[in-house]
């Protein structure tokens, strides 16, 4: 799995956690819900929807609806201009529940190839010290 970034910040008084994605991510949404979760954008006023039903744009979608128990994919619209938006998530009836997402397109580099490096440094370096232990302790020879 991924790490996830949770952004935590006050907007209008009020406390807004939001969640870091690169644009054209997937995002997967689990509903364990015993009804239907509506998705929606939180206000409204874009001229095009962050959502695509498909990789690179394919579909664009305001808004859409996962079963009670099942999930769904969508991706982040690569053609969205904005640096983030907020939405909201209704189980049936429930109340709202309104976080933001994040696009991470100010980073010098991106948060998913940061990761990587980091992981095939982290690699090396593991490779490296376990050579350097079996060479230092093959060489002991029991007296």
């Amino acid at each position: 799995m991924a790490d996830l970034n949770i952004h935590v910040e006050v907007v209008a008084g009020k406390t807004v956690s939001g969640f870091g994605v690169m644009p054209g991510a997937k995002i997967n949404v689990y509903n364990h819900g015993t009804e239907e979760l509506t998705i929606g954008l939180k206000p409204n006023v874009f001229a095009s929807p962050p959502f695509c039903s498909g990789p690179n744009d394919n579909g664009p979608i305001w808004s859409f609806k996962v079963k009670a128990d099942k999930h769904e994919g969508v991706y982040v619209c690569n053609s969205f201009p904005e640096k983030q938006f907020g939405y909201t998530a209704q189980i049936g009836q429930s109340g709202l529940e309104d976080p933001i997402i994040i696009i991470g397109r100010d980073s010098p580099v991106p948060w998913i190839a940061a990761n990587g490096l980091g992981l095939a440094i982290g690699t090396a370096l593991g490779i490296v010290l376990t050579l350097v232990a079996l060479r230092l302790f093959g060489k002991q020879r029991p007296t």
